[in-house]
């Protein structure tokens, strides 16, 4: 992990010497995505050029990632703010056409993005990605909410890897022992909505990298080929512009 860790770093270097930037933004949500983010971002800016947000919602953000995140920042020396999205949501919330329990984890998930971008505006900062790999092979990341970055900083990452990194970087142990959670609902854990286990994903999404004459034997694998077949748009040029002639 030391060779990845010390690639993550000075990739992200590089982005930000050409971008001409020195600031760089993000949220620290208690997950092992967005610690594992934010210790690159250390290493590779220094913690003074480091903005983040914890952008929790009342009803469903647990006190538990609440505190990891915290423990986060403070471990790293992050500047940090904390600010409860609750009355961002509300009204949007209470639209006639926002029923769906996933539409408003969507909209939790784009107004912290909202706020993230003011944020760097405010700084001329550019806002860090926290997706990884396999959440974006699979299309786990809401478009335009945690999907809605400059850069992906563990884009190239499978998600077992990142806990592996977690343990390298010497993060708290909670953050790579506890289930994993966008936490969109009550309940929710990214596992039981994905439908198998991460490294069971992860050795899927390997065998199919590449191969293009790939054919699923197992039903995970119909399941995993699923999610990937339903999830291209969120991969493609975003927003994607059709031509205006025929060709």
């Amino acid at each position: 992990m030391r060779n990845l860790s010390s690639i993550l770093v000075q990739n992200l270097q590089k982005y930000f010497q050409s971008a001409h930037i020195e600031k760089a933004v993000l949220g620290i949500s208690g997950g092992v995505d967005s610690a594992v983010t934010a210790a690159i971002a250390v290493q590779a800016l220094g913690h003074e050029n480091i903005l983040a947000l914890r952008m929790p919602h009342q009803d469903f953000s647990s006190d538990e990632n609440l505190s990891d995140a915290r423990q986060v920042s403070e471990q790293l020396h992050i500047p940090s703010q904390e600010i409860e999205i609750s009355p961002f949501c509300e009204k949007f919330f209470h639209l006639p056409f926002t029923q769906k329990q996933m539409t408003k984890g969507n909209i939790m998930a784009r107004v912290r993005m909202i706020l993230l971008y003011a944020l760097a505006n405010e700084n001329n900062g550019i806002v860090l990605g926290t997706s990884n790999k396999t959440e974006i092979l699979t299309g786990f990341f809401t478009k335009y909410g945690d999907g809605g970055v400059d850069i992906e900083v563990l884009g190239e990452v499978w998600k077992t890897e990142v806990f592996q990194l977690a343990q390298h970087l010497q993060l708290p142990q909670n953050i790579h022992t506890k289930p994993p959670s966008a936490e969109l609902y009550l309940g929710h854990t990214d596992e039981k909505e994905l439908g198998l286990s991460y490294p069971e994903l992860d050795s899927i999404l390997q065998k199919m990298e590449g191969n293009e004459s790939f054919t699923p034997t197992t039903k995970k694998e119909e399941r995993v080929l699923s999610l990937m077949k339903n999830s291209a748009h969120k991969r493609g040029e975003v927003p994607c512009i059709p031509r205006s002639s025929l060709v």
